[in-house]
């Protein structure tokens, strides 16, 4: 195999030439072209050595695709075999565990037969990546080295490490960072948690000393290489150096790095961890380590794509030449496992080789500036729905005008340095006044031109093609194919050749594409179209102020934005004019960045300001807005600032991000911090206006909304209409409309039939104020039966939205469902315990007030509680869901079997047999005469019916839809909106066009928003053309917007908090796609009909 035109990185530099391949090895690294043919033309492209992997844990990854699921070790094995070549990998290391944090025998296991299929797909010829075996050996496990010693004369073992994961030290040195981060990986509950860190370091003191002295007296035998794991102190290096290591992986601090040099050890950091820019877990960043010189070699660790996305990194963005930073993830780690063999191009070497496309591109282009008529103009324009045929090719490259074409990066060129070089330009190059714009016909299609172009705009362009010439790369046959496609003259066929695009100097012509190529006889109405549509762009006089940069990720990526300055002309000017302008948006967006005191008067001045009407926010409320949120993040964490502050700062947050629980809660705490009514006021101002809206937000409308953000306000609830209480245990307590009918009824029966036949001769009105008191007795009651669960729930890590008294008795709504059987049983069993103890109180207090001679009232009251709460506590144990006693059932089944599916069918049964016998028994009691308690019997049995039926079915409908992908039912929405287009044109050219339901809002290729023609409701007729769609749109948020990674049941928890019938889909600000509620439904009706069929 002959390969030729590429750019190929040798171990010292990386030449322009050919690379010949024969018998599996490299037979000759040349420079230049290649006269042997055939030969296979990369294009430029570059040609790396082979990846050699030490440390990664995809394997098991796919093994263990979720919890509790295990896939069969070939397939998975095949899988990640094909995940590693297309990530450039050709040699890995699969790192294996021994001694699991939770499951010895299955970690054993998945080793054994990983191992195994390893030697049967190489036999079968199944595997294209090199495979060998890292065992990682977790010495504070019991048994570790006894499972060791029977891989010991493996094969296929290459390397081996000692890892310790006890909480308090290493990777792990915070405790509360081990905290969150294992109860999200493993769903521990905080009791849970607690128990599970008592018992790591109890197997610490243990095993761990004894283990890693035994281990390593193996290892030293079995002459494989050997690591430690995650130092985090210069000891833990010595220690390591002493018992023959010789690499230390994924070192979490700078001194045990430093501490590697000294005693010659090798570092291995982690790719994820230096693409990210962090480690996941707040340990030192791999970056640092590079720039100290302390990175010996990458492992992709869990990401596999990282290893050469890191080997860029380090060229891109922190100046490592391309041999060197290639070496850091092929020849160096190669050469720490003992491999002599590959990891350079060389003459000799294996033929294991990674052709990298070179598709990531870089132009400089005028591009108007945001806030522009011309921007406006663009905006509106590409935006449309009825012309996006005509306007697909320049909508892939931005809105325009073209002064450096796009190009490749020489070798020994990146992106840093073409921006500084860019900024240097800039300083010395005058802005240029272009004039007046035209719409014109540019043999085929449609441009913006000026109406007389001067010299300074073609010297402009001239002088961008020379100055960066050096950072283009030559154009690979390909390339220059594609321009010749169309016929060129002598001259442009020089220029292609010398400047790599045929349209440059005396060839130039400055326009602003604003269409493929039409029809002839389509290019009239068109442009009349545009005329009309850019007239006010057209009207005013074009200077060039500013560059652009653009980038092209990839050949099929659209072109992004990625840098802008400011030429000098146009500098000076700013320079000039900064103090006129301190009361423009950028102007507060600066303040508001201010950090500490200085901030905080900031902010203080510019709410005087927008009370008084002297600033405005106009057009850069968003950009007002990022600057607002900083300066809050940061205060948050100021020590120096008083609870009051601080409070008044997180319900300013909560405001901006239109948080509604947040709001109610961070408003009453408030209060309680002591703030007074008018700097609750000033608070809500600032943040109403920060996000967007309208700087009169002060007056009535601040003042409204200080009454709506106050205590009594309705709060979303599944219920109706529900309101709040009080807190009690830090949960908010409130209730539904529909307990005011069930209090009047308990308080009447009470009146006129138990206290009246117990403790007759009392009086009417006493009658009355007893049941008055018993039916305050009851709700209380209520509430601390549901306070019981609502502690347990906490106590597991289970969010407890409200709990909330309603027509049937009391509800606390958790946010999501518990995820173990034993949080489910203990939550289900402390609301009727809660019950009997109250129980227990009232019936020893009734005892003693009818032994003690106490009023009767009071006896009566208690006699009434005391049977209440026995009730409760005896009906709610029923063994029938959705009772308690359903719940607890479905926990001990749960727990069982281990399958929840299984056990909500038997717990839903039970409670819909419960609940035929209340409704016959209600239909008796009506008939023979009982028809208050008939009916109030025949109600509570529909309602556990429905309950438990809909039980099943939503366990049915999380099964079904867990791990349906998101993206299966994407779908384009109609149009997106440009967020700075007036409510008016909004309405007259999208809603009226497309009728659509809603729209996804943009800033130029960025999703920022959403918007429904509903939503513009709020927002008086008369006041169309001054809104903007940013000023109503529903902001991006985590309630508006899932991954591409999402399953369908993410999609629906999103769209229910919402309240929307669509979610989108979006990643890095990038739209996806729109996912609709009614595909969905479809869908899942479909899949319940075959579920519940079998």
């Amino acid at each position: 195999v002959n390969l030729t035109n590429a750019r190929v990185v040798l171990a010292d530099r990386v030449i322009e030439g050919s690379v010949s391949l024969r018998g599996g090895q490299i037979a000759a690294v040349d420079t230049g072209g290649l006269s042997r043919a055939p030969a296979l033309d990369l294009e430029g492209d570059w040609l790396l050595p082979g990846l050699v992997e030490l440390h990664t844990d995809n394997l098991e990854g796919h093994i263990k695709p979720r919890p509790k699921v295990v896939w069969p070790a070939l397939p998975a094995l095949i899988a990640h075999d094909a995940e590693l070549t297309a990530a450039g990998i050709t040699t890995v290391f699969d790192s294996l565990r021994l001694g699991d944090e939770v499951d010895d025998d299955r970690c054993f296991t998945t080793l054994r037969e990983s191992v195994e299929e390893i030697h049967r797909a190489e036999a079968a010829g199944l595997l294209r990546s090199d495979h060998r075996i890292h065992i990682r050996l977790e010495i504070c496990k019991p048994g570790v080295v006894e499972d060791f010693a029977s891989f010991r004369d493996e094969p296929l073992l290459a390397m081996c490490s000692l890892m310790d994961h006890t909480p308090g030290q290493r990777q792990f040195a915070d405790l509360q960072t081990y905290r969150t981060y294992y109860m999200g990986k493993m769903g521990f509950g905080e009791a849970e948690m607690e128990a599970y860190i008592e018992g790591r370091l109890a197997e610490h003191a243990r095993w761990a000393e004894p283990n890693r002295k035994a281990l390593a007296e193996l290892l030293r035998e079995t002459g494989v290489a050997l690591a430690s794991h995650d130092d985090a102190t210069a000891e833990h290096v010595a220690e390591a150096a002493a018992l023959g290591l010789t690499i230390s992986e994924f070192p979490t601090t700078l001194e045990a790095a430093q501490a590697c040099r000294r005693h010659d050890l090798r570092t291995i950091a982690g790719a994820p961890n230096l693409v990210r820019g962090k480690s996941h877990s707040g340990n030192i960043a791999a970056g640092e380590l590079a720039h100290e010189g302390l990175l010996d070699a990458l492992a992709s660790d869990y990401v596999p794509a990282s290893l050469l996305l890191g080997v860029f990194r380090l060229h891109d963005e922190l100046g490592w030449d391309l041999s060197r930073a290639a070496a850091v993830a092929s020849r160096t780690p190669a050469r720490m496992a003992g491999l002599d063999d590959r990891g350079e191009i060389a003459a000799g070497q294996r033929g294991d080789l990674i052709w990298a496309e070179m598709a990531e591109r870089c132009a400089i282009y005028f591009a108007p500036p945001a806030g522009t008529t011309l921007a406006a103009f663009g905006q509106a324009w590409f935006a449309r729905a009825d012309n996006r045929t005509a306007t697909a090719a320049p909508r892939h490259y931005g809105f325009h005008a073209t002064l450096k074409p796009p190009f490749r990066f020489a070798p020994d060129r990146n992106l840093e340095g073409l921006q500084a070089e860019l900024r240097r330009f800039a300083e010395v190059q005058p802005a240029v006044a272009v004039g007046r714009l035209k719409v014109s016909d540019l043999s085929g299609f449609l441009a913006l031109v000026p109406v007389a172009a001067p010299p300074a705009l073609s010297a402009l362009a001239a002088a961008c093609v020379e100055r960066f010439d050096d950072f283009r790369a030559a154009p690979s046959d390909g390339e220059l194919a594609k321009r010749r496609a169309k016929p060129l003259t002598p001259r442009q066929e020089d220029l292609l050749r010398r400047w790599g695009y045929p349209y440059v100097f005396d060839q130039f012509r400055w326009h602003m594409t604003l269409t493929g190529r039409l029809p002839e006889a389509e290019r009239g109405r068109w442009k009349q179209r545009l005329q009309a549509l850019a007239a006010p762009a057209l009207a005013e006089p074009l200077v060039i102020s500013e560059l652009a940069l653009f980038r092209q990720p990839d050949t099929r990526a659209p072109f992004e934005e990625i840098d802008r300055v400011a030429l000098r002309a146009a500098a000076d000017a700013q320079a000039a004019g900064e103090r006129a302008r301190a009361g423009s948006p950028r102007s507060i967006s600066r303040r508001l960045c201010r950090k500490g005191d200085r901030g905080m008067k900031d902010f203080a001045e510019i709410a005087r300001e927008l009370k008084a009407g002297t600033t405005s926010l106009g057009a850069a409320a968003p950009e007002v807005m990022s600057g607002f949120r900083t300066l809050m993040s940061a205060s948050l964490s100021d020590g120096t600032l008083d609870r009051k502050t601080k409070e008044l700062i997180a319900l300013a947050i909560a405001i901006s991000v239109r948080c509604d629980g947040c709001i109610a809660h961070h408003a009453k705490a408030v209060q309680a911090a002591g703030a007074t009514r008018a700097e609750v006021v000033e608070t809500i101002g600032v943040a109403m206006a920060m996000g967007g809206g309208p700087s009169t937000v002060y007056g009535v409308e601040a003042l409204a909304a200080y009454d709506q953000f106050n205590g009594g306000e309705a709060a979303p609830t599944v219920f109706g209409r529900t309101f709040n209480l009080f807190d009690l245990f830090g949960f908010r307590v409130q209730i539904d409309v529909t307990w005011l009918f069930l209090a009047l009824l308990v308080t009447w029966s009470l009146a006129v039939g138990f206290f009246p036949a117990l403790y007759p001769g009392l009086g009417q009105g006493v009658y009355l104020s007893m049941a008055i008191v018993g039916m305050i007795g009851l709700a209380a009651s209520l509430v601390l039966h549901e306070s019981a669960h609502a502690l347990v729930a906490r106590a597991y890590g289970l969010p407890i939205k409200y709990i909330t008294l309603f027509i049937f008795g009391g509800v606390a709504q958790l946010e999501r469902e518990p995820q173990t059987a034993k949080s489910e049983f203990l939550m289900a069993i402390a609301g009727p315990a809660m019950s009997l103890a109250l129980a227990l109180l009232c019936y020893l207090g009734w005892i003693g007030a009818d032994a003690g001679g106490l009023p009767a009232g009071l006896t009566g009251v208690l006699h009434y509680l005391f049977i209440i709460n026995l009730l409760l506590g005896g009906f709610n144990m029923i063994p029938a869901f959705p009772l308690d006693g359903g719940r607890a059932l479905r926990a001990a089944l749960w727990g069982w079997r281990g399958d929840l599916l299984w056990a909500t069918k038997i717990a839903a049964t039970t409670g819909t047999l419960f609940a035929y016998f209340l409704i016959a028994l209600g239909i008796l009691r009506a008939v023979y005469g009982d028809i208050v308690g008939g009916v109030w019997m025949f109600l509570i049995g529909l309602f556990v019916r429905a309950a438990a039926q809909g039980s099943y079915t939503e366990v049915i409908t999380h099964r079904l839809l867990d791990e349906v992908p998101v993206t299966r039912f994407l779908h384009e929405p109609a149009v997106s909106v440009p967020s700075q287009i007036s409510l008016d044109d909004f309405v007259h050219d999208y809603v009226y066009d497309t009728h659509a339901d809603f729209y996804p809002v943009v800033e130029g290729e960025r999703l920022v928003g959403s918007i429904a023609a509903r939503q513009l409701r709020r927002v008086p007729r008369n006041r169309w053309r001054s809104q903007r769609v940013v000023d109503v749109m529903t902001p991006l948020s985590k309630d508006t917007v899932v991954p591409p990674s999402a399953d369908v049941a993410q999609a629906l928890t999103v769209m229910r908090k919402s309240g929307r019938d669509h979610v989108m889909v979006a990643e890095h600000d990038r739209l996806h796609g729109v996912v609709a509620f009614s595909e969905l439904q479809r869908y899942l009706s479909f899949k319940l009909e075959v579920e519940q069929a079998g």
